[in-house]
């Protein structure tokens, strides 16, 4: 079988997956991102993707996917990760209403040693594509995957503004939070998410977001046509999930709901506005990263992306 051949049938098999599949966080955000995304995978890439989960575990690097799903938190140079991949900081100013646009040139952090989040999901999709599972390589790149995706569908991972508006001072029932802004997105409106689910739990907004996805609505034709050790091509896929994100920060971040950095962002209503765009977010950070795993690993089990290291 030549090489284009076995690239096709990956296609068609994670096509079908995701053509059937109806149905930056804080840790929360982050870990809802992973079992989503392990819910929507092939039974090959659901089992390729414990196999490393199970070597990384007996290796004491991460003990199960949740972990995995926050493990680039606890040391942001881990794996081989930097600082700089959480994020993408567009010269935005959506305190302005200013975003798209000009501010969407692409910073020279992405290309340089510091990295971004875009250019670090395509040099980690290499990464695994060419590692074995059972190897360090795999099981560093499969946390980072997961964590980078994540990040990047929390708008204010995408926004260079006031640190991605760390530094912007929020205040949320009753109490001046740590981390301004960015943290508020980061936690108290995940769990306003939550609060909003069918029974107001981590386990029923999973299960929600599980019904109710759409792969129409996750951008992933990109992700699904481009080989995935090649690294600048995947980063160009991200680029358009980092312009879908940054667009939110006018539209829902800074918008109409917003009141400003004395408003009570939690009695004023503005979680409970904006709780189901974060939803949405995490629901298409889940079905990315099911759609990029599942290329990866099943074009590994037809022999396509080269021999594994």
């Amino acid at each position: 079988m030549t090489t284009s051949n076995k690239t096709l049938l990956v296609l068609m098999a994670v096509l079908a997956v995701f053509v059937s599949s109806a149905t930056a966080w804080g840790a929360k955000g982050h870990q809802i991102v992973a079992e989503l995304a392990h819910s929507n995978l092939l039974p090959t890439a659901q089992r390729t993707v414990d196999t490393i989960v199970s070597f990384a575990a007996a290796q004491g690097i991460y003990a199960n996917l949740t972990d995995a799903a926050v493990y680039p938190d606890r040391n942001r140079t881990a794996g081989g990760g930097t600082f700089g991949s959480h994020f993408i900081n567009y010269a935005d100013r959506p305190d302005q209403g200013k975003c798209g646009g000009d501010a969407l040139a692409i910073p020279a952090d992405c290309n340089g040693d510091k990295g971004c989040v875009t250019t670090a999901i395509g040099k980690f999709s290499r990464q695994l594509a060419l590692s074995t599972p059972k190897s360090v390589e795999a099981a560093n790149a499969l946390a980072l995957l997961i964590h980078y995706i994540g990040d990047l569908s929390q708008p204010l991972h995408d926004s260079g503004f006031a640190l991605g508006s760390n530094q912007v001072n929020a205040t949320y029932n009753g109490q001046l939070m740590g981390g301004g802004l960015h943290r508020v997105w980061d936690v108290e409106i995940v769990d306003t998410a939550i609060a909003q689910s069918s029974e107001g739990t981590y386990e029923s907004f999973l299960d929600d977001l599980t019904w109710t996805a759409n792969p129409l609505d996750a951008d992933l034709w990109c992700i699904l046509v481009t080989d995935p050790t090649n690294a600048a091509g995947i980063s160009k896929c991200t680029t358009q999930w980092a312009v879908q994100a940054e667009a939110l920060n006018c539209k829902t971040v800074y918008g109409p709901k917003y009141g400003g950095v004395s408003a009570d962002l939690k009695a004023t209503g503005y979680a409970d506005a904006v709780a189901p765009v974060a939803a949405r977010q995490i629901q298409r950070a889940g079905l990315r990263l099911s759609a990029l795993l599942s290329k990866i690993t099943i074009g590994q089990a037809l022999g396509a992306w080269g021999k594994a290291k």
